[in-house]
């Protein structure tokens, strides 16, 4: 009889210590909330309780229970966070959370390898704020879907609403970030400091304001303007919200890159009414409502932005600097500026840029434009040039470096000098040589070769000169009244003028073979050292007379 009392009693234990059990406070090390050592005592259907030696279990560490021989598993409403491999290498079967839970994170590999274990349904959330859980690879779950990859983090989406004391921010520009707190998923209000939101600073060396933080959402406001280069860089971002009518005007470089589970980010509705489309820096057109999955590149706002006289400097109507900051990149010119009508855009110069490497994608150039200098447009991101009427030369390296691949002249035009490379690195650009308002009697003179209105050339390391032909003698112009005299000559000129110039003097094959100063009333001049032939003088471009030496 004592033998079998005995057995029954040891039955009875084992019994016990496989049944569900729920830890104590003698089971367990826990430091501010977090579970940090446990000692099952051969149990292997456990419940987690809400609270443990008058603390509130919100989180277990690392490998905690790690090879526990765990079966079922029970956890608290209460539990935020479950730390890498934290039920790694169990025999579990079923894992439950109670519902109304504060689930925050169940980090890479805590229920992996736990062969029988076929998912986990993850809970309704409590947390203010919550929309949702996403892992790893930008998949989305809802309270009561079914996990049944273990290898990657689960996160809930809880929305935090960024406050005062968790940015600097200077003239609108968010230029730092300091909340440390739990939610990765953030909202930036349209006002932080009393000042609204219009920007995010670039950053450098692939890093930016916001970088780095693990965030994987981030809603935008409708105030937000500028998204500096590299602000969003290095996180784990699956979602990008931009606010309806939107004020953006530019996402700069890489400003999401390196965000390896976000799939795609959608242009929000604009809020300007001049606003035409989304650009990205090769030109590609962008309506609202279309992704873009390119996150190194940079975007722009096509939104007009016509020039004031406090944008520009200008000299006997030449634009010889412009101070506007390019928030626009589509930039319109007006016919006047600083009471002047502008005829020009002054040559690029290290102490005066004018329009140079400004990023603009568009410019409309005003009807009264007569010369573009060089490099005045260059290094920019234009893919369409449309030329005025009133255009009569464009100097060297006026448009270098974009990515214009069409060229249209307003017609009858006036152009009458088109500079060597004034297009150069524009790969395959076409350029369409327009009627002249000078009449049919008109061709595009190039290294020798003559080319006529239709005609289409591409870039060229030699001039387009626009001759006439035209009989001997003077062929006078109502902006240049000059007399040139004899005409054929033997080298001899005699030149009237009413206002004083230069006359440069171009080969039949349209190169510049010499220049004359001219002063008002006669200037004797002289092409003597020139070999016998046709000559072409212009004064501003404007073509003056041919003038025949034998």
């Amino acid at each position: 009889m004592k033998k079998f009392y005995f057995l029954t009693l040891l039955l009875i234990g084992s019994l016990v210590a496989k049944g569900q059990y729920t830890l104590q406070d003698a089971d367990v090390t826990i430091d501010n909330g977090i579970i940090r050592t446990v000692n099952l005592g051969g149990h292997t259907d456990i419940i987690i309780p809400g609270t443990l030696q008058s603390q509130v279990v919100i989180g277990v560490d690392r490998e905690v229970f790690k090879e526990q021989g765990l079966t079922v598993l029970t956890l608290p409403a209460s539990i935020e966070v479950l730390a890498y491999k934290a039920f790694y290498y169990n025999s579990l079967t079923t894992v439950t959370f109670e519902p109304n839970s504060k689930l925050r994170k169940i980090e890479d590999l805590v229920f992996a390898s736990n062969s029988g274990l076929k998912g986990i349904t993850l809970p309704t959330n409590a947390n203010s704020g919550f929309s949702g859980y996403v892992d790893a690879d930008g998949n989305k779950y809802a309270a009561g879907d079914q996990i049944t990859k273990f290898y990657k983090t689960v996160t809930a989406q809880i929305s935090y609403t960024l406050t005062d004391a968790d940015v600097t921010i200077s003239n609108g520009v968010i230029t730092e970030y300091h909340y440390t707190g739990i939610s990765k998923d953030i909202v930036i209000p349209s006002t932080l400091n009393g000042q609204k939101v219009t920007g995010i600073a670039d950053g450098t060396n692939f890093a930016g304001v916001f970088s780095g933080n693990d965030l994987t959402s981030v809603s935008l406001p409708a105030s937000i303007e500028i998204i500096g280069a590299y602000a969003f860089a290095s996180n784990k971002l699956v979602d990008v919200t931009f606010a309806a009518n939107s004020n953006l005007r530019a996402i700069n470089d890489g400003a999401f890159r390196s965000n390896f589970s976000l799939q795609s980010i959608t242009f929000p509705t604009h809020a300007n009414a001049a606003f035409v489309c989304y650009k990205n820096s090769t030109g590609d057109v962008f309506n609202p409502g279309d992704t873009f999955t390119d996150f190194s590149d940079n975007y722009y706002a096509s939104i007009p932005y016509t020039l004031t006289s406090d944008d520009v400097e200008v000299v006997d109507g030449y634009i010889q600097s412009c101070s506007y900051n390019f928030a626009s990149k589509s930039i319109i010119i007006p016919s006047q500026l600083d009471n002047q009508v502008i005829t020009g855009i002054a040559d690029y110069s290290y102490s005066s840029k004018v329009f140079y490497n400004k990023d603009i994608v568009s410019i409309t150039l005003p009807n009264t434009l007569e010369y573009i200098g060089s490099s005045a447009l260059g290094y920019n991101a234009l893919t369409v040039v449309e030329l005025p009427a009133s255009l009569k030369t464009i100097k060297s390296m006026a448009f270098y470096a974009n990515d214009i691949a069409t060229v249209s002249f307003a017609t009858p035009s006036n152009i009458d000098l088109i500079e060597q490379n004034a297009f150069y690195s524009n790969i395959g650009i076409e350029i369409t040589l327009p009627v002249h308002a000078k009449g049919e009697n008109v061709y595009y003179l190039n290294n020798g070769t003559k080319y006529y209105s239709g005609n289409v050339v591409g870039n060229s390391s030699s001039d387009y000169v626009t001759t006439l032909d035209i009989p001997n003698g003077v062929n006078s112009t109502a902006k240049v009244s000059l007399q040139v005299l004899p005409n054929p000559t033997q080298g001899k000129l005699v030149i009237t003028a009413e206002k004083a110039s230069i006359i440069d003097v171009f080969s039949i094959t349209g190169a510049k073979v010499k220049s004359i100063e001219v002063f008002v009333g006669q200037t004797v001049g002289s092409i003597a050292e020139l070999p016998d032939g046709i000559y072409i003088l212009r004064s501003n471009g404007e073509v003056i007379t041919k003038v025949i030496k034998n």
